[in-house]
């Protein structure tokens, strides 16, 4: 961002975790299947708080992982943590859904959470469905 001529704001990079080089042979690769992204709020234009969610297959538990990634750690202290799990299911989308579901339930009954704004990019789980998910919880309260 330019601030005055020749001056610019520094950007910083954060790393969950220190990254290094790779100890074993792995057989299984835990990858992250994307769900959507949603948008918060706009706390003025170009300031969002988007929030992705994403599903991962944990063989050795033979549990799926709902995880949520915001841009920052300002809301919790950290930008990536787990919302939920489940056991191996062929229907695993609704049930990341569902669990996304409940995890906006809790903000809404313990944080006061008001509902999201928009959705920025529908994955796995389509608009519709989110918009569903949202209606469920937010039921009496305008989007």
């Amino acid at each position: 961002m330019k601030l005055r001529e020749n001056e610019y704001e520094e950007t910083v990079i954060t790393l969950a975790r220190e990254i290094k080089e790779r100890q074993a042979r792995r057989t299984v690769e835990l990858i992250p299947q994307y769900l959507l992204t949603i948008n918060w709020a706009d706390s003025r234009p170009g300031f969002s708080w988007p929030v992705a969610y994403h599903v991962t297959w944990v063989p050795i538990y033979d549990k799926y992982v709902v995880t949520q990634s915001a841009d920052c750690p300002d809301a919790y202290g950290y930008c990536d943590f787990a919302i939920g799990h489940f056991s191996k299911t062929d229907d695993f989308v609704s049930a990341a859904a569902e669990e996304i579901r409940g995890d906006w339930a809790w903000q809404r009954d313990q944080l006061c959470q008001g509902s999201w704004a928009y959705l920025f990019a529908s994955g796995l789980i389509d608009e519709a469905t989110a918009i569903r998910l949202r209606e469920e919880v937010w039921d009496d309260e305008p989007a």
